[in-house]
């Protein structure tokens, strides 16, 4: 005996429903393994920095030339780019893990959206919303890459150790800002289609105010490497309240997509 068609597409709702909700579960679960960078590696600019001064005020007293000067400055932009190479890898590594584990998180929240209009008869009552997320996932998936991390090992070279840094803060700078926006974006569409379809709880996406401050940073580190020690300070920070922050929300769209 066949099944009616209204049947059918209430049995496939139901299952595309315990999808959705597998892959928000796992995501979620995923986050154990994120935490912010702590400890002795939140001062390696700071070290680094700091040897490397030491470096070029020695040689400055010890030669007391214009041409200490220079070669002492070759010292300070080797050593503070070499120290930063474990913070690199660090937080390439982690921002990569963070993006796929939050695709993970989205496409379930979509999937779940668009089952529960299915099954509750109203498929075009957020189609705004879900036109919305899926043009927020087609970003993603094409703007949050990284370069790979076996390069910043090349940070520790002399001169162009400097230039591989900057490259990496680059990086850094335009896909965290780009992403944060982005979460912010989602987080909104979420709650705007949770309320349209009934379901109770409603959220409050996080601001995200910081500008693109990448060129006068790089500019202030290759007129003085030591700035490296404020850029990454402010990086760190900012990844740890960006983890602390997403996490509260993210429980957040599991508490309405339930």
């Amino acid at each position: 005996m066949s099944v009616p068609a209204e049947g059918r597409g209430s049995k496939n709702d139901a299952v595309l429903l315990r999808g959705a909700k597998t892959h928000m579960s796992e995501s979620v679960a995923q986050r154990r393994d994120e935490r912010p960078i702590t400890g002795w590696r939140r001062y390696l600019a700071l070290i680094g920095s700091s040897i490397g001064l030491v470096v070029l005020v020695s040689l400055v007293l010890w030669l007391g030339s214009w041409e200490s000067v220079a070669v002492g400055y070759v010292f300070l932009y080797t050593i503070t780019s070499a120290f930063v190479v474990i913070l690199n890898y660090l937080l390439v590594k982690g921002f990569v893990a963070h993006a796929k584990r939050e695709a993970m998180l989205r496409r379930g929240a979509i999937e779940y959206l668009r089952a529960t209009a299915s099954t509750g008869g109203r498929d075009g009552a957020i189609d705004g919303e879900l036109s919305s997320l899926e043009s927020i996932e087609r970003d993603a998936s094409i703007t949050e890459r990284m370069p790979s991390t076996l390069y910043t090992a090349f940070g520790a070279l002399p001169l162009v150790g400097l230039i591989v840094t900057i490259y990496y803060l680059r990086s850094l700078e335009s896909a965290s800002l780009a992403h944060e926006r982005r979460w912010s974006a989602f987080i909104a569409q979420v709650s705007s289609a949770g309320g349209r379809l009934g379901l109770t709880q409603r959220m409050r996406s996080s601001s995200v105010k910081r500008k693109n401050r990448f060129l006068p940073f790089a500019i202030a580190t290759l007129l003085f490497p030591p700035f490296l020690v404020v850029w990454y300070h402010l990086l760190l920070k900012e990844s740890a309240a960006h983890l602390r922050t997403q996490s509260a929300e993210e429980d957040g769209v599991l508490q309405l997509l339930q």
